[in-house]
């Protein structure tokens, strides 16, 4: 028999997986943990409690379906997470739903239910900012694009993106199939192909029409005579004479060849009013036959497209024909949209605009429109900008980048260069520091892609491989707990919250500069089942508010609620200001209370209460309240959640090797925690016994205070092969486990 001191430091590895069980050659495994359930693992080492979730008020939705939660951040003291259901978006601010005189402020929108999940259960929705416009568009194609925009606190709109000059799909190249056009400008304008193009899925797209012969309009020339209504061309823009002008032998008098490309010019004897560049755009507004449909112009046609039928016109690549944007990004100072195999890429620094040329010339500034070519590459499944635009589709990912870094990023400097293949899911990326967190096609892989300069390409690290256990079930046959919405909590913790399809939460915590790759598993409690997760800043600006779209059945009906995780540091603000209950009501006054009101959400629901920060037993609500035992003045009531940790086998290296499968027992136990408030500990949750932090000489009915330091304990187990030790809170009330030290003897 041997003595042996052990001690566990450090608990910011996380959960790990089954199969590290027997994995003492790495360093993870001294500091993971076999359970660390409802515990966030801190950068410095230790592990503590979460908070508790606070009610905010019930969803729209109700007994319906599901919607996304997106955030809207303008700055940090203007955030709103934006809650979507059937046909609406509401508002939630400064930790409440945002009203409008006394009833919620909500915008009519075009999603229905149904499409606001993709085939795969995650949310269809895709989104890019900038300042107060959101682009929205839909994953699978279905949704034109939409702008949400804030025109104030209670005025915001949702409207259909006129995008201005495209994007076209490539131009007719048939002879035979021609357009002509009844004016030039206008609304009303009939449109008539020669066969049979139209759809009724063109009405609202755009439509091309070039001139059938530029050289039908002769070039400008200085020494001619010009006649009023006269037109002349300079390369592809066409003019039209204001004045009369009579050119006579040996006029030297100093001529300017027109170039602007809008409103009137004088080229020294004539003015001169730009025409059109060689062609024009109309949007396709009423649908007749297949041949023809109306239009209203808003970029001139050439004069030939009326006199004349053309074969040079080209469709809009946005319609319900031929599918709308998939995914929306920027980059470059470019608006970049996907869709399929293509990006489309605006005019830069103007969002809105695809003209691929400006007055008909191709300039390194003119929306661009790039197909990619990368092997196995089977479509755009999401976007994100760093030094390059990434790409990722169902079986791979590329970059899109410039050639060389010594020009601009353009048409003729752009090439797309495949990263690697691993395919991901529908899911939108998540951005965390330098690199992007996407998900596996599978649904239970986390991804973190970043740029390697060693290899001078981006790698793609599976961040999930030693917890692949959370997105597994352990049943034979039983679907795997698929990634189905997830968020980044940047302040005051690097937490990305992932909702699992069982309703479950998984965090990874995350700082490649302390090399913390954590993940820890999560239910909220009360039975509820997390539908969606969204980050924003609070309303102080301290922290990052983690809120939940959470579903329960209370009292026999189904029931939506929004809830925010509230910070796990309140406990030091003072006795009893931590929250350690879930859907929980807050109240608190200065005249002593016994009864808590507000619970209606709660009604029939067993609730745990702290009371001053000391826990009161159990209620059960009843009309929407509870009655106290003895009165207070700070009360938190909500459902009871447990957090669980359990370390790894204990491994003890001696004389003689290992200790693994050795019998080995813990003669005492230390536990060094901070700012925590009891527990209980033993060698299974199953057999523990309280863990003593009050102070004994307090006088009775003194709220309890925080301890920080050692807690010794009489350990409650015998000798086994595994020589585990399990601690769990599960009062409503912090714990924080800095380390654990414990005297045990070995059986050689």
């Amino acid at each position: 028999m041997t003595d042996f001191r052990w001690m566990q430091t450090s608990f910011n590895a996380g959960e790990l997986s089954p199969a590290m069980a027997g994995r003492v050659d790495q360093d993870k495994y001294f500091s993971g943990t076999e359970v660390q359930f409802n515990f966030l693992p801190l950068l410095q080492g230790p592990t503590t409690r979460r908070g508790g979730t606070r009610d905010i008020g019930p969803a729209k939705s109700g007994t319906g379906g599901k919607g996304p939660l997106i955030d809207f951040v303008f700055n940090t003291e203007q955030s709103y997470v934006l809650e979507f259901g059937d046909l609406y978006v509401r508002f939630w601010v400064n930790r409440g739903l945002l009203l409008d005189g006394g009833l919620p402020y909500e915008v009519v929108t075009p999603y229905a239910e149904a499409d606001l999940l993709t085939s795969e259960g995650t949310f269809a929705l895709r989104t890019s900012q900038s300042g107060d416009v959101m682009r929205i568009v839909h994953a699978e194609g279905k949704y034109p694009v939409y702008l949400l925009s804030r025109l104030g606190a209670t005025n915001w709109t949702m409207t259909q993106e006129e995008t201005i000059g495209g994007p076209f799909r490539d131009i007719n190249v048939d002879d035979a199939v021609t357009v002509q056009a009844s004016a030039a400008t206008g609304a009303g304008v009939t449109l008539t192909a020669s066969s049979s193009i139209f759809e009724a899925g063109h009405v609202g797209s755009l439509i091309l029409l070039e001139s059938p012969d530029p050289g039908l309009i002769k070039p400008y020339q200085p020494s001619e005579s010009i006649a009023i209504n006269d037109q002349q061309r300079n390369g592809g823009n066409v003019y039209i004479a204001l004045d009369n002008f009579t050119w006579a032998d040996g006029d030297d008098t100093q001529r300017y060849v027109p170039v602007h490309i809008e409103g009137t010019a004088n080229d020294g004897k004539v003015r001169w009013t730009y025409r059109h560049s060689g062609y024009g755009w109309a949007k396709i507004t009423g649908f007749t036959s297949g041949t023809v449909v109306t239009a209203t112009v808003l970029s001139r046609l050439p004069d030939a497209v009326v006199s004349a039928a053309t074969r040079r016109w080209a469709f809009s690549e946005f319609s319900s024909v031929y599918g709308w944007p998939t995914d929306v990004t920027f980059f470059k100072e470019r608006l970049v949209y996907s869709r399929g195999r293509y990006l489309f890429l605006s005019v830069v620094g103007a969002y809105n605009d695809f003209s691929a040329r400006d007055a008909g010339i191709l300039t390194k500034e003119t929306a661009m429109k790039l197909q990619i070519t990368a092997d196995r590459f089977d479509g755009v499944r999401w976007m994100g900008s760093l030094r390059s635009l990434l790409l990722g589709s169902a079986s791979a990912e590329t970059s899109v980048q410039e050639q060389t870094t010594q020009e601009i990023f353009a048409a003729d400097n752009v090439q797309n260069v495949p990263q690697t293949e691993y395919g991901a899911r529908k899911l939108k990326p998540l951005k965390v520091g330098d690199a992007f967190l996407f998900c596996e096609r599978a649904g239970g892989r986390v991804r973190d892609t970043r740029y390697s300069f060693e290899i001078d390409r981006y790698k793609s690290e599976e961040v999930s491989v030693l917890a692949e256990h959370i997105f597994e079930r352990l049943v034979l046959g039983q679907p795997t707990r698929d990634v189905v919405d997830w968020a980044y909590q940047r302040q005051r913790d690097s937490n990305v919250w992932v909702v699992l399809s069982d309703g479950t939460l998984a965090v990874l915590t995350l700082n490649r500069e302390r090399g913390v790759v954590a993940w820890t598993r999560h239910e909220l409690g009360g039975d509820a089942f997390v539908e969606a997760v969204q980050c924003i800043p609070s309303p102080d600006g301290q922290t990052d508010d983690v809120w939940f779209m959470v579903r329960r059945t209370v009292n026999g009906a189904t029931q939506r609620r929004m809830e925010i995780l509230l910070d796990h540091r309140l406990a030091l603000n003072g006795e009893g200001e931590g929250v350690f209950v879930d859907g929980s009501v807050t109240q608190r006054n200065v005249t002593p209370f016994t009864t808590v009101t507000g619970l209606s959400h709660l009604e029939g629901e067993t609730v745990q209460v702290c009371l001053n920060g000391s826990k009161h037993p159990d209620r059960v609500v009843s009309a929407g309240q509870i009655t106290l035992d003895w009165e207070g003045t700070l009360a938190h009531v909500g459902y009871q959640y447990r957090s669980q940790l359990k370390p790894m086998r204990m491994e003890i290296q001696g004389r003689g090797g290992t200790s693994q499968t050795a019998k080995k027992g813990i003669a005492d136990l230390t536990l060094r925690v901070q700012n925590t408030v009891g527990g209980r500990v033993g060698p299974t949750f199953d057999k523990m016994d309280p863990v003593k932090t009050l102070n004994a000489n307090a006088p009775v009915g003194t709220p309890p205070t925080l301890f920080s330091g050692d807690v010794k304990v009489q350990f409650p187990g015998g000798f086994t092969e595994d020589g585990y030790l399990c601690y769990e809170q599960p009062d409503p009330l912090p714990a924080t486990i800095v380390a654990v030290i414990a005297a045990v003897k070995v059986n050689d």
